[in-house]
């Protein structure tokens, strides 16, 4: 237990942690402000109160929990030595990178997760799933800072369509995940299994428990080995965060979000609310990142909307004296089972909206995998009257709790990546399936995906960037 503690010590130091009080902040914490109050999210904080060795060690989940605030103390072990190690060196140019993003959104992030209940250091998660990029979006759908899939999502109430992703917006996505991993908190009590289990799914977790018979994460040598690195990783980030200086870093924080929050009601175009506020269009749509099409979603009434500081009332003033903005033209058609193709539209990002695999919408419309779509061009939805073929099983956001569907399998798919892909256990998938594992699949093979509730999200390691954090793990003997 000394070891434990000296070695806490040395790495933490004197350390603040992220966010030492409860801020009031009516929009993290009560809903979106109907006024023009001003909302201010600094770079981390770093002259808050400071870990004190008379503390004492942390108790087996690693969590102090105290009147007024949770702190996360970080274990200190060679896998989470290593990604120190390598982010302090070959990944030390991204990382910076990610911490200079940070000052955007953390304390923000922060305060959010401190109000639901958990640790405000859980937000250093981001840094292994997006970087603090609200726009990150994976090869398995997973987008916003805390990548969410849409099954995920829509459990916890994020809003997606053809207006809105609320995956996106820094602050709804960060309610949603606080109560993820409150939840998986309240399953395992642990924050390690916890976090790993936001990573690769909660039966994954319990399996792996199950078959060692253990709870200790450290232990579990049956996960996933991207799980087995994602509880390090997120660890050595956070330990790097509250020490930028210490580990040879000089960041340049992005300024701090601010911003006024107003309710608006139809479609209201942010070009107008640009020239209202006498900004660059692109400033309000850095704020408003769930909006997907420069306007608020029509019909809609009481959508919040972020604008600069101290023009919220003026923004509200001149917005009543417009009248609504009509519905464009350009607006999807999805009513008898068709679809009209918007310019910027994609064959995956359509079948995304319409919640539909993209092999099934390939094969409503007879269109190979170097098809290409135009604008104005009309789609038919798979499962429709008009469809030209029925979809063979739903997409990766289907419901989990409709039951086993057959899936045939394409080229590059493996047993490991369809678990992922749908949300089930590898056991169950070769279980049902009568696998060994080592069954190799073969193009044109049908698999049967068992149904089942298992919340699931998007791991970091699945984020598709050139600016990555995640190559192959350092090497542990």
């Amino acid at each position: 237990m000394k070891i434990f503690v000296c070695a806490v010590v040395l790495l933490l130091g004197s350390v603040p942690f992220l966010s030492s009080q409860i801020a009031a902040q009516p929009a993290a914490a009560a809903g979106p402000s109907l006024s023009s109050e001003k909302n201010v999210y600094g770079p981390p904080r770093r002259e808050s109160e400071r870990y004190e060795p008379s503390m004492g060690p942390p108790p087996p989940d690693s969590t102090y929990i105290g009147s007024s605030e949770l702190l996360f103390v970080p274990e200190v072990n060679e896998k989470v030595l290593a990604w120190i190690d390598y982010f302090t060196g070959g990944g030390r140019k991204v990382f910076e990178r990610y911490l200079a993003r940070s000052g955007r959104y953390m304390n923000l992030m922060a305060d959010i997760l401190t109000s639901e209940g958990i640790p405000s250091d859980l937000a250093a998660l981001v840094f292994v799933e997006s970087g603090f990029n609200v726009h990150a979006r994976s090869w398995a759908h997973a987008v916003g800072p805390w990548q969410f899939i849409k099954g995920t999502a829509r459990l916890f109430d994020l809003t997606m369509n053809s207006w809105v992703d609320e995956r996106r917006d820094p602050v709804k996505s960060t309610v949603a995940a606080a109560k993820y991993l409150k939840h998986l908190y309240e399953l395992f009590q642990s924050w390690p299994l916890a976090v790993a289990s936001y990573n690769t799914g909660e039966n994954n977790v319990l399996s792996a428990m199950r078959r060692h018979g253990t709870s200790d994460f450290w232990s579990l040598r049956r996960l996933p080995r991207q799980t087995r690195e994602y509880v390090p990783q997120f660890m050595a980030a956070l330990i790097l965060s509250k020490n930028p200086s210490q580990y040879g870093f000089n960041v340049q924080y992005d300024d701090p979000l601010e911003f006024d929050e107003i309710a608006v009601g139809g479609l209201v175009d942010l070009k107008t609310v640009a020239s209202i506020c006498d900004v660059p269009l692109e400033a309000i749509k850095a704020l408003n990142p769930g909006l997907l099409r420069q306007r608020t979603p029509p019909g809609a009434s009481g959508v919040t909307l972020r604008v600069p500081p101290g023009t919220g009332e003026l923004c509200l003033a001149r917005l009543a004296s417009i009248p609504p903005s009509p519905v464009p033209s350009d607006e999807p058609k999805t009513k008898a089972g068709k679809y009209v193709v918007r310019k910027g539209d994609t064959l995956s990002g359509i079948a995304a909206e319409l919640g539909v695999s993209l092999s099934a919408l390939r094969r409503a419309n007879h269109l190979g995998e170097s098809s290409m779509i135009k604008a104005g061009g009309v789609l038919s939805i798979p499962g429709s009257k008009n469809a030209a073929s029925p979809a063979v099983g739903p997409s990766r956001d289907s419901s989990p709790s409709s039951g086993s569907f057959e899936y045939k399998v394409r080229r590059g798919d493996t047993l490991y990546g369809l678990s992922r892909r749908f949300g089930v256990s590898l056991d169950e998938l070769l279980k049902t399936n009568g696998f060994s594992k080592n069954h190799k699949l073969a193009i044109g093979e049908t698999v049967t995906v068992p149904g089942h509730m298992n919340i699931s999200m998007g791991g970091a390691s699945r984020k598709d960037s050139k600016d990555s954090l995640h190559p192959s793990a350092p090497q542990l003997q």
